[in-house]
């Protein structure tokens, strides 16, 4: 199981982070601590995953520690930045009504 260490998302994740993140998180489920996005997801091969949780496993996949949840994510966060420098869209979920 992957454990909780780091305060911030570090700089240096990279598309290959992201998919290894993918994988990580299709084995493993969201890191503990971490909830599923709510507003927004982001997409990959037609399938959507929570932002924040790939953004901090793909960190994992760095340097080999999760950040804290709790770090900021949405549009103009550095989560978000890190996910769309990468290649992936994140698209804001419908709501009813």
């Amino acid at each position: 199981m992957v454990r909780v260490r780091s305060e911030v998302l570090p700089d240096g994740i990279n598309r290959d982070h992201v998919l290894q993140a993918i994988s990580i998180f299709e084995r493993e489920g969201l890191p503990e601590g971490f909830k599923d996005s709510h507003t927004y997801y982001m997409e990959h091969d037609g399938k959507k995953y929570p932002p924040p949780a790939i953004a901090a496993l793909a960190a994992y996949a760095l340097t080999s520690q999760l950040p804290k949840p709790g770090f900021r994510a949405g549009k103009g966060t550095k989560c978000f930045r890190v996910l769309t420098d990468a290649g992936f869209s994140i698209c804001r979920r419908k709501t009813d009504g």
